[in-house]
């Protein structure tokens, strides 16, 4: 198997780990999109195309659900099956950079808000 991210040769864990909760590789330090996103761009993630993980298709059929880590829930590894972000570290609003188009929701935020988030039981 090739580990690497769509733009880079050496990964990191929020790509690695959403290949391997959705099947897509991605940008180097993102989530949730297919290759389309760019990393840093809050505009591309409304241009990119959102794909789905495993946590979300398993609550599609009804399943029960849940996140078990050693690390913070919002750190890239355990956010990738929830959220959908144009970068790994805005895991608060301070994060995401000023003047940005508006709807852009931090990974925090995704996992209390959306109902990726929600569903999680």
């Amino acid at each position: 198997a090739k580990t690497y991210n769509v733009d880079a040769m050496v990964p990191d864990s929020a790509a690695t780990a959403f290949a391997m909760f959705s099947g897509v590789k991605t940008d180097y330090y993102t989530m949730g999109y297919d290759a389309s996103i760019k990393r840093g761009d809050p505009e591309s993630m409304f241009t990119a195309q959102e794909v789905k993980t495993v946590l979300e298709w398993a609550q599609e059929e009804g399943m029960k659900t849940g996140i078990v880590t050693t690390a913070r829930v919002t750190h890239a590894t355990p956010a990738a099956l929830y959220a959908k972000t144009a970068h790994r570290d805005w895991e608060c609003d301070k994060l995401i950079p000023k003047g940005g188009p508006d709807g852009v929701r931090d990974i925090t935020a995704q996992l209390v808000g959306s109902p990726r988030g929600q569903k999680i039981n």
